[in-house]
């Protein structure tokens, strides 16, 4: 099965992993795991930030840094909307952007990752569930229709609250 869950922390995934979050078009890592993020992975940061600087269509793109070796893990973001906070789009809006943003995610994931790699891992946590307001629910099912369509990826969902299963 290409979805499972872990109970853990996003940032306990193994060094030198793909670690993911869904972002805004802004630029703007500023609350939420995002502002996690842009503490951890400042270089990963600016990455991300020049893209939407420099490109005015980021929204629904997705993209990994260049695994600089001044941090722990490479790291990926999907943009899903293209504001935040009080000027975020749509639940379907968001939702239609994080479908295109994950298959142009994991499109650059498998360019990136050699195809004599049997499976690629990904860890993300119940991104757009936080201050973009989405069901996880209907993330999941967006994930998952996805993944279908790369076989070679394996997602893990980290969610340090997970509850065990009886």
């Amino acid at each position: 099965m290409p979805l499972e869950y872990k109970k853990q922390s996003l940032f306990d995934a193994p060094k030198h992993s793909i670690i993911i979050h869904s972002c805004n078009a802004q630029g703007v890592w500023g609350a939420g795991i995002a502002a996690e993020f842009k503490k951890r992975y400042p270089y990963s940061y600016s990455g991300y930030y020049e893209q939407c600087k420099e490109d005015y269509n980021v929204l629904g793109t997705g993209d990994l840094s260049w695994n600089d070796t001044r941090e722990d893990h490479w790291v990926g973001w999907i943009i899903v909307s293209s504001g935040y906070g009080k000027s975020l789009d749509s639940q379907d809006s968001i939702n239609v952007n994080t479908t295109l943003a994950l298959f142009n995610l994991c499109k650059n994931i498998y360019s990136y990752h050699p195809k004599s790699q049997t499976t690629i891992t990904v860890y993300s946590n119940k991104f757009n569930s936080g201050l973009f307001g989405i069901p996880w629910e209907g993330t999941e099912f967006i994930l998952k229709s996805v993944l279908s369509h790369f076989p070679r990826i394996k997602w893990v969902v980290c969610d340090p609250d997970l509850k065990e299963q009886t």
